[in-house]
């Protein structure tokens, strides 16, 4: 299963081929860099929560505070905000 693959291939269809970003680019190359990073950014924090023995309210409320974040940047970005 490649889950951050599939998820990469749904955002350059949508957002870069409409921009006429070429997937044979630079700018192609270093967004998915960029995209990957962000995934493992947050994979890895989630796991080091997960793996806590001793996790801490604030560690058990990352989850929540990712999909708020997540959330409101949709947002802004819809709205043409960012």
């Amino acid at each position: 299963m490649q889950v951050i693959e599939t998820q990469w291939t749904a955002f350059a269809e949508v957002i870069l081929k409409p921009a006429g970003v070429s997937p044979d680019g630079v700018q192609y190359k270093e967004l998915k860099r960029a995209f990957y990073a962000g995934a493992a950014a947050v994979f890895f924090r989630m796991l080091e929560v997960s793996d806590s023995e001793e996790a801490t309210d604030a560690d058990l409320k990352i989850p929540q505070g990712i999909s708020d974040e997540l959330t409101a940047w949709i947002a802004e970005l819809r709205a043409g905000r960012v």
